[in-house]
């Protein structure tokens, strides 16, 4: 009689995380950005006095080449402005979802429902250490507890979103995480998850499981990922970049023992429209920033080439059908309205 394993319809092994290092090795570059750009983020409260932090990308990836068209394109603007804003690439190469849908490019790179993941992960780290040699530091969000052991050194902000902030695996996984750890307010709008999760990740000692280099199971014990970054991102029933809100969360980080520091998300909950909802958030933080910095430390904004996004019919519809240059998950702000947006907040930082 069989009682195991009964409801699997295939398994694939994955392949180790010194093996996926030495196909696609850290180079000298990237390794410089990711060693700057976490040191940089760690910095006391007197930095964002006069760094203003700017991260910035597709919504997600789905496909790399025009991720880093992109991500040069932006390089011609951080030449110009760099000086008072700090770009931190946003890379997200998994999607968390709530119901059916595409789960992301390192999952499925297929786009097909194929879930060659082994094949993702190669992809997804060779394009980690190409954004990082454009002299990105890289902001993605960590969902699969595997990322952590086959991509986590290229990361220099781990963030953990509004599904899985409450959950205490990803806050005991963040406490031994080598990139700084950024935690969401939950789908409901409550910053008290993201409080106590940044809390724990602060936390010496904790136990975690994960992967060694040699792909065998082993139990982690972190030292401790103190000094990360709250992000609000609304919620249900009420967006929460206004200013009260600002003064009343880094109120209650101050409280807790925390940074009184934040990010502001200016998609997701914060609005009810298409991308120009992003645009009146990015104002509207910005416009704040007198009263508000330096408890507000930066923004997250979901911008691409092409602004928008384009329907996608997964698993049925092929990725050649598809505008690469174009989101196929939440709606992104285009190149334009980037640019203008970046030398208002510019500007309005001197």
């Amino acid at each position: 009689m069989r009682i195991d394993n009964i409801n699997i319809a295939r398994s694939d092994v994955l392949i180790t995380p010194g093996a996926l290092k030495r196909l696609v090795p850290v180079t000298t570059p990237a390794a410089i950005t990711v060693y700057n750009g976490r040191d940089l983020l760690r910095q006391d409260w007197d930095i964002w006095s006069h760094l203003f932090m700017l991260v910035m990308g597709p919504c997600s990836v789905h496909d790399p080449a025009a991720v880093l068209r992109y991500f040069r394109r932006l390089a011609v603007l951080r030449e110009r402005y760099g000086d008072r804003i700090l770009f931190i690439a946003r890379v997200f190469i998994e999607k968390h979802r709530t119901g059916m849908g595409w789960p992301g490019y390192m999952l499925d790179p297929g786009m097909d429902a194929s879930f060659e993941l082994n094949l993702g992960l190669e992809l997804c780290r060779k394009l980690l250490v190409e954004v990082n040699e454009l002299r990105y530091p890289i902001a993605a969000e960590v969902i699969n507890p595997l990322v952590g052991s086959r991509l986590g050194d290229l990361l220099t902000l781990s963030i953990a979103g509004a599904r899985s902030i409450n959950h205490q695996g990803a806050r005991f996984l963040a406490s031994g995480e080598s990139g700084v750890f950024a935690g969401k307010n939950d789908v409901d709008g409550r910053v008290e998850p993201a409080i106590e999760a940044l809390t724990v990740a602060g936390t010496p000692g904790l136990p975690f499981t994960g992967s060694n280099e040699d792909g065998i199971e082993t139990l982690f014990i972190g030292k401790g990922n103190p000094g990360g970054f709250l992000i609000l991102r609304g919620g249900h029933d009420h967006p929460n970049y206004d200013s009260d809100h600002v003064f009343a969360t880094t109120e209650k980080l101050k409280r807790a023992g925390l940074p009184p520091r934040l990010l502001v998300d200016c998609n997701h909950k914060q609005h009810d429209g298409d991308e120009t909802g992003q645009l009146r958030v990015w104002k509207a933080v910005v416009d704040q920033l007198p009263r508000t910095r330096p408890r507000v430390a930066g923004l997250v904004i979901e911008s691409f080439t092409t602004g928008g996004k384009q329907p996608f019919d997964w698993p049925n519809q092929l990725p050649g059908t598809l505008d690469p240059d174009c989101s196929i998950t939440d709606a992104c702000i285009g190149w334009d309205q980037t640019e203008e947006m970046i030398k208002y907040t510019y500007d309005a930082l001197a």
